[in-house]
């Protein structure tokens, strides 16, 4: 079936066959951009198709009005642009070239590349970027609301406006689904259950076909704005029912790139695959602090649970190798890394002392919850706090329940949560998500001092501000407050197969597709 953009696809249940800033603005302009022009190396070679693993299944690719999984980002990311995009934490362009954020951070003024077309053929424009912004900050998903209203200033500048300065909407700018720059004559033509599995963007390829929960294919786009890209003729997504069965295809040839756990890195390794890993979530233990009648309301309580913990141990017996001990939110590679942070180095010693001071001098009971069935982490846990009094039961519960806890409250230590850190998104954003009253962990202590100096860095404009709170923020985190028990990072390890090139696969959330090349 041809999967053109003129009309809608069919959804199968069968494999298919298819034939310059003024000087009264803050910019923010940054020289990451993405050259328009690019040469391909001497070694690489156009053409040939990428089957691309998941085990995600595809919920919404490109209605920016709803809610996305995280999956739908990668499997958008060949048809769908932002304006901004983010690598390490800090905000780079794409298909706008740089712009300004207004001093009183009332507004933020984008300038947009020129010539780029949409995979229809209609112009990529201010006009465009007013539509779809439209729809985004008024739709189910409320990531935008802080935008309230868009100026087109001319056909390649545009405005933003905000009753305050909030770099959570940047964050969504950049990363969420509401952010994307789908095609507004796509918006108009397709229903919203089409626009879940089709995407009209200016991507360096354009959607092809799709075969519901099977597969996700994209070809091409020969009009691409960054010229002599991409190199590939096509990208199929090939979709499967869990993590074993796509790892027997990857050996098997069927797939090409797919992401991995630690456990499989040697056995792959010894297969010819290619490992690459890139920092990825920070493994944490999150006390219900905020409980007035728990043990972990007393932070005393709390540092010494952080003492008992040896960090370098777990991370070398569950790593393999790949994973960092840490003590705070975010890696060195992220510019919100605080190096004054001294956290508390293991010391079994010192948590008995604190306990005892905390009127705890026999230890007490507590129970770890954990999502799913109980791994060699926890059992690790569950023996390094005995060890200094504290008797762990391990609660496992369903992902739905452990879900509701997270957001409505539990009591003891809340699993091993995982936090995003800031290479996958604005650090700022991931703070709010993990700690300062986000959607999740509402148990975490929270004083209120901390959360104004929170929102205080959230709404400054100027970036040297935002920057010297953020040192203040995560040094209370840690030192001054020890809300969240930071343990060790983990990495995000994806095979390739040998003759697959991705060169800017860790450079981002999810990488470039339009560098991915493959020996033929």
């Amino acid at each position: 079936m041809e999967g053109s953009t003129s009309s809608p696809a069919t959804i199968t249940t069968q494999p298919t066959i298819s034939t310059t800033p003024t000087s009264s603005q803050v910019s923010t302009t940054t020289a990451k951009a993405t050259p328009q022009t690019s040469i391909a190396p001497a070694s690489s070679k156009y053409g040939g198709v990428l089957y691309w693993g998941g085990t995600q299944k595809l919920t919404n690719l490109s209605h920016i009005g709803y809610q996305s999984a995280i999956a739908d980002a990668t499997y958008g990311k060949p048809a769908l642009e932002s304006l901004i995009d983010v690598s390490h934490g800090e905000y780079i362009p794409q298909l706008a070239e740089k712009w300004d954020i207004a001093p009183d951070g009332k507004s933020i003024t984008f300038y947009l590349r020129k010539g780029v077309k949409y995979h229809d053929g209609t112009d990529f424009n201010a006009q465009a970027v007013k539509y779809v912004i439209d729809i985004a900050r008024t739709g189910d998903n409320t990531s935008l609301r802080g935008i309230t209203s868009v100026d087109v200033i001319d056909d390649y500048t545009v405005r933003f406006n905000m009753n305050q300065w909030d770099w959570v909407v940047m964050n969504s700018l950049a990363i969420s689904i509401v952010g994307k720059m789908p095609s507004p004559t796509s918006l108009q033509k397709y229903t919203r259950e089409e626009l879940a599995y089709r995407a009209v963007g200016t991507g360096p390829f354009k959607f092809k076909n799709y075969v519901r929960d099977t597969s996700l294919t994209y070809e091409r786009f020969e009009n691409y704005w960054q010229k002599g890209l991409p190199y590939l003729d096509s990208i199929e997504f090939r979709i499967y029912a869990d993590p074993t069965t796509a790892l027997l295809a990857l050996k098997a040839g069927e797939i090409q790139k797919l992401s991995i756990t630690i456990q499989d890195v040697e056995d792959l390794k010894k297969s010819g695959f290619n490992i690459i890993d890139y920092a990825g979530d920070i493994t944490t233990l999150v006390p219900d602090g905020k409980n007035a009648d728990s043990p972990f309301s007393d932070i005393r309580v709390r540092q010494a649970v952080s003492y008992a913990i040896n960090r370098e141990l777990l991370a070398k017996s569950l790593g393999k190798g790949y994973y960092k001990p840490t003590y705070q939110p975010f890696d060195t590679t992220c510019w919100a890394y605080n190096p004054d942070i001294i956290g508390h180095p293991y010391s079994p010693q010192k948590a008995k002392e604190l306990l005892a001071e905390a009127g705890y001098p026999n230890g007490f009971k507590t129970r770890i919850i954990v999502s799913g069935a109980s791994s060699e982490l926890h059992v690790a846990l569950q023996d390094m706090l005995r060890q200094v009094g504290i008797d762990v039961e391990i609660q496992e519960v369903t992902s739905p329940k452990y879900m509701e806890m997270s957001s409505k409250g539990w009591n003891g230590l809340l699993n091993a949560g995982v936090i995003r850190w800031g290479d996958h998104a604005d650090p700022v954003q991931s703070l709010y998500a993990n700690y300062m009253g986000g959607h999740a962990q509402v148990s975490v202590f929270y004083p209120n001092e901390l959360k104004e100096l929170y929102f205080q860095m959230r709404t400054t404009p100027d970036i040297e501000t935002r920057n010297k709170l953020m040192q203040k923020v995560t040094k209370d985190i840690v030192d001054t407050y020890c809300m969240v028990i930071h343990m060790y990072v983990g990495r995000t390890v994806v095979a390739l197969n040998p003759k697959v090139h991705d060169p800017n696969i860790a450079d981002s959330f999810r990488g470039f597709v339009e560098n991915i090349w493959i020996e033929r």
